[in-house]
């Protein structure tokens, strides 16, 4: 069996994000920044604590004033930092009691600058998770930057002589989590090593979770016949971080591409 090797990433890295969609109701795009700022690893228990500083890059202008309300209440999520086990995986906000006094502040600045029935819907619903760390984290944790970076696993991921390994798993596509039947890949060479991921959803099993993709994009469930997934790891130094991580999902019919969704995700030193 393989195993990637495992390094902690010991300065700062500045993560570009762009996601596209495309689909029966148009192409949209969205792009964002990721600052990383790593601590000094814990040597007994092999954790290491990573800052996140998170800027989306805004091209909408002349906002409605609840859009402008949604935006500004958001930013409370673009600073905060996560524990990372031995594997990479995050498994904790390091600073939640911090984040919720500055979630009080905001959310009286913004109560008393926004109204109406919506404002007040979300202000609660966002005071009810940022009060509950169980709440607040899989939100952090499945922000795509942060899933797309630390949320496959890989440093667990046991190859085999083929260089290949087979595995059922869970994978955020369409706003939704949808069970992919998934075959991984180690191609190492001299100068960049890749991961390439190739999943195909099973169906069944995803049915109600595909059922309400359909309702959204308008697209007929029987005209389906598959669901997949390309994902491709690239980098020189990926037992610390990959330099480049771009995902697939696609919604295909006998007659070609039904929905696609993009990531793609570049990497470097800040």
């Amino acid at each position: 069996m393989l195993e990637l090797i495992k390094e902690y990433i010991t300065s700062p890295y500045l993560v570009e994000g762009i996601k596209k969609s495309e689909g029966k109701n148009g192409v949209s795009e969205s792009s964002l920044i990721l600052r990383l700022f790593p601590g000094s690893p814990s040597i007994l228990l092999n954790f290491q604590k990573i800052k996140i500083e998170r800027e989306v890059i805004n091209r909408e202008r002349d906002l409605t004033p609840y859009k402008q309300f949604v935006r500004e209440s958001a930013g409370i999520l673009n600073r905060y930092e996560l524990e990372f086990d031995s594997d990479k995986i995050p498994f904790r906000i390091t600073d939640h009691d911090k984040m919720w006094k500055e979630w009080l502040k905001l959310s009286e600045i913004l109560s008393s600058k926004y109204t109406g029935a919506e404002v007040e819907r979300e202000l609660g619903y966002m005071t009810s998770v940022l009060d509950d760390e169980q709440k607040l984290f899989p939100i952090v944790a499945g922000d795509y930057p942060i899933r797309e970076l630390y949320g496959r696993e890989l440093y667990k991921i046991k190859f085999g002589k083929d260089n290949k390994y087979s595995r059922d798993w869970y994978e955020t596509a369409f706003s939704e989590k949808l069970l992919f039947s998934q075959t991984c890949r180690l191609i190492e060479a001299k100068r960049e090593d890749k991961i390439q991921m190739a999943g195909f959803a099973d169906l069944k099993r995803n049915e109600n979770r595909i059922k309400r993709i359909c309702r959204r994009t308008g697209i007929n469930i029987g005209h389906i016949t598959s669901i997949e997934q390309k994902t491709v790891y690239s980098g020189s130094n990926m037992a610390r971080i990959p330099d480049r991580i771009e995902t697939e999902f696609s919604v295909r019919a006998e007659g070609g591409l039904l929905k696609r969704e993009t990531i793609v995700l570049t990497i470097k030193k800040a």
